[in-house]
């Protein structure tokens, strides 16, 4: 058994590098790939730069709800271990300014079907939800001028699983109650 839980964060850095292989930025293009918003701020960009924006997250979904465990009793005599794996499922909005917005947009949507990134997500535990909705075309005003936008969402499932050590009881108290709930009969305690 072996732990693998991925924060948000690791999912976001795992999309952002995928992004950035899709799109064959060179390292000066990979710095227009901005995931989520930083507390530190980013420069400011043009009307004509071309820019991703990552923000991944989890989201309430019927499998993030279900639990499977599995115990071992193989650690002692006085203790299994339980391993509990469920999924979650994670939404990424992508949201990309600038001239290729859609083109990029596009490109992102197909690539992520790609087997060398399909492999990348699978060494991770994670999985595309194949049904996703096409980039959505979001023109946004600022500054007196209409930014070229887009934005496009992409769910996955991702695999978790966490360990935990379960002692195992050594004494228990029963209590016989007579009637509902009236005088106490016997207390037996139950130890190794």
């Amino acid at each position: 058994m072996s732990e693998q839980f991925i924060t948000d964060k690791q999912f976001e850095k795992i999309i952002a590098n995928i992004i950035s292989l899709i799109l064959e930025c060179t390292e000066e293009e990979k710095k227009k790939i901005r995931i989520n918003w930083p507390e530190e701020g980013q420069p400011a960009f043009l009307i004509t730069d071309n820019m991703v924006f990552i923000n991944g997250y989890e989201v309430d979904d019927m499998y993030n709800r279900q639990r499977e465990h599995q115990d071992t009793y193989e650690t002692s005599p006085d203790a299994f271990a339980r391993e509990t794996s469920y999924t979650r499922v994670m939404l990424t909005n992508i949201i990309l300014y600038g001239p290729l917005s859609f083109e990029n947009a596009q490109k992102i949507r197909d690539g992520f079907f790609a087997e060398e990134h399909r492999i990348t997500l699978a060494k991770n535990k994670i999985y595309m939800i194949p049904d996703n909705p096409s980039p959505k075309r979001v023109p946004e005003y600022f500054e007196g001028r209409w930014w070229k936008r887009y934005d496009i969402s992409l769910r996955f499932n991702m695999l978790t699983t966490k360990e935990s050590t379960i002692e195992r009881v050594e004494s228990a108290e029963i209590v016989l109650l007579e009637g509902d709930g009236g005088s106490e009969i016997e207390t037996i305690e139950i130890a190794e």
